[in-house]
């Protein structure tokens, strides 16, 4: 049976997979600002409402945060978007693979597998 920690300790995950601060959730869902903090220290189930605009801000479904059958590697968790990504990179050519892997690498800004030094 899940506690008040466990689903703290799930947020947690979340968050730090996506480096979001408290801050970060409370503007993403719409929350008050003492929301997260009133969430950890009473160590509660958060409402429903509250739970959902929380997943909402770290863009996974309800499902997904409670579903651990959906944990890929390293422990993080993929939201339907990026299954959604992996799903389309599976339908095309190897060739067409390189070319999708040689421009996300470059919007993100690597070079031959590491990161770009912008000094």
């Amino acid at each position: 049976m899940l506690t008040g920690q466990d689903i703290i300790a799930r947020i947690n995950q979340l968050q730090s997979e996506r480096h979001m601060s408290d801050y970060d959730i409370t503007k993403r869902g719409n929350l008050s600002t003492g929301c997260m903090s009133k969430l950890r220290g009473k160590g509660n189930f958060p409402r429903l409402d509250t739970l959902q605009k929380i997943c909402e801000a770290l863009e996974v479904s309800l499902s997904e945060f409670f579903n651990m059958s959906s944990e890929a590697r390293n422990g993080e968790f993929l939201t339907e978007y990026e299954l959604r990504l992996v799903s389309y990179s599976r339908l095309i050519d190897k060739n067409q693979k390189e070319r999708l892997m040689a421009y996300a690498e470059g919007i993100c800004g690597y070079v031959d597998g590491g990161q770009q030094d912008n000094t």
